[in-house]
């Protein structure tokens, strides 16, 4: 058991008509070997029964709905709001919110690992882990209904170049122990992204946290960004593994880069470093072409 000066994890979920994998999603939270944790919902206008959901299975979650989709971004920064508000200051170096997609799957010692690494280091603002592919069997059938769990990487965390270009580390590739080390890294996507509550308040740009005027996709890339620019760093722990629900079993998953990009290098670089990378990547699209 831990006690209550145990770090504490806010678990943070913005939801839109996912009661599909919504309760595989929830058992495995709850199925957590750290159990200093609370889950917070925030609802972009579902109508698929998830509010008679919770408060028959789930009383526990604070749950928060919003009458329309009102983006992963406003609906997140609500909920960053609210833990603050909720939390002394003095406490936010050890407590932690856990932004989670509703299509990912916790293994059971995932906030554990990462939990034993922020303990150690308290420079460290964001972590992750990896993310590897599962595929539904018989989705049309609620009795053979099945999700299996494979060996393909879908993320291992990113890294930058110093042009500012950055990489997903790990993606379409065989999970064969090439990312088994702790290191690192520039940054996460916000589909599975663990950030120190006081990281996440130093980084406040006007009165959110997540960039609304940016695209799903860079949302991560864009915070953890801002992280490193106020020192922190990002931390990638091996061992704190989940899976990423991608329907139809596909080896091969779309790689090329989140709309928003472009609006993303250019909020970060300056402006000829945004214009020698945009140099780059277009000469580099003509080689390309030319083969």
């Amino acid at each position: 058991m831990y006690s209550f000066s145990s770090p504490f994890v806010s678990i943070h979920m913005v939801t839109q008509n996912n009661m599909d994998r919504l309760p595989d999603v929830l058992q495995a939270i709850f199925c957590q070997s750290y159990t200093h944790f609370s889950v917070r919902i925030i609802d972009n206008g579902s109508s698929d029964g998830i509010e008679p959901f919770l408060r028959a299975h789930y009383p526990q979650i604070t749950f928060f709905r919003h009458p329309r989709n009102l983006g992963f971004a406003v609906a997140h920064n609500r909920g960053i709001r609210y833990i603050l508000e909720k939390t002394s200051q003095d406490e936010w170096q050890d407590t932690f919110v856990l932004f989670l997609s509703p299509q990912i799957i916790l293994t059971p010692t995932f906030l554990e690992e990462i939990i034993n690494v922020a303990r150690k280091d308290k420079t460290i603002g964001a972590f992750g882990g990896k993310i590897l592919r599962a595929y539904g069997e018989n989705e049309g059938d609620e009795v053979l209904r099945n999700m299996v769990c494979s060996d393909y990487l879908e993320s291992a965390g990113f890294i930058k170049d110093q042009r500012g270009a950055w990489r997903l580390r790990g993606k379409n590739k065989m999970d064969e122990g090439l990312y088994d080390q702790n290191e690192t890294v520039f940054g996460f996507e916000e589909s599975l992204l663990l950030c120190r509550l006081q990281s996440i308040a130093e980084i406040k740009e006007k009165e959110n946290y997540f960039d609304p005027l940016l695209s799903y996709g860079v949302l991560g890339i864009d915070l953890c960004w801002r992280f490193e620019k106020k020192g922190w760093s990002c931390f990638y722990v091996a061992l704190a593994k989940a899976y990423y629900y991608c329907g139809r079993f596909r080896k091969e998953q779309t790689s090329s880069a989140p709309v928003g990009s472009w609006k993303l290098l250019f909020k970060h670089l300056s402006f000829w470093s945004f214009l020698h990378l945009c140099f780059f990547r277009f000469s580099w699209v003509l080689r390309l072409r030319a083969k």
